[in-house]
């Protein structure tokens, strides 16, 4: 196991699973309820394969804290399957659109603000390990938001 893995499941390893619908997407619609659904039986360390590939894009339904829970399922598969859609939609999420304006910062915020100082680092150990691979092309632009919104610090 890379230590990239290992610094996420420690960091994230204490966050508790959500035992709510509406904890796990807060958005009541057929999509958020189907997501939520599929969750609430798993926590992120047991999350299958299938529902991880099912819901590549779906990180966005997610509330804060079901977000800080299940995160690190969509970065494990993303290390283990970098050519993934889980990959590319994992870190567009991570990374939202350029731009200073209030209310881009402020879902930022929204969506990680809970997030211990262990988790952050994780994250951009996560996204380290993609900009220090082939993929570094792909998402160029991406990446380079990344550097300056999640710093490793080294």
């Amino acid at each position: 196991m890379t230590n990239t893995r290992i610094v996420i499941i420690e960091a994230f390893a204490s966050v508790p699973k959500p035992n709510e619908i509406a904890a796990i997407t807060p958005h009541q619609c057929p999509e958020c309820d189907e997501f939520a659904a599929h969750l609430m039986a798993y926590t992120y360390e047991n999350l299958p394969a299938e529902i991880i590939e099912d819901h590549s894009a779906d990180l966005p339904l997610l509330g804060p804290l079901a977000l800080q829970h299940y995160l690190p399922a969509y970065m494990l598969y993303s290390l283990g399957h970098p050519k993934s859609n889980v990959m590319m939609f994992t870190i567009f999420h991570l990374t939202p659109s350029e731009g200073q304006d209030e209310e881009r910062k402020n879902y930022f915020q929204e969506r990680f603000g809970p997030f211990t100082q262990p988790q952050s680092t994780a994250i951009a150990l996560f996204l380290d390990d993609v900009r220090n691979s082939p993929l570094q092309q792909e998402y160029w632009e991406e990446l380079k938001r990344a550097a300056l919104l999640w710093p490793t610090g080294t």
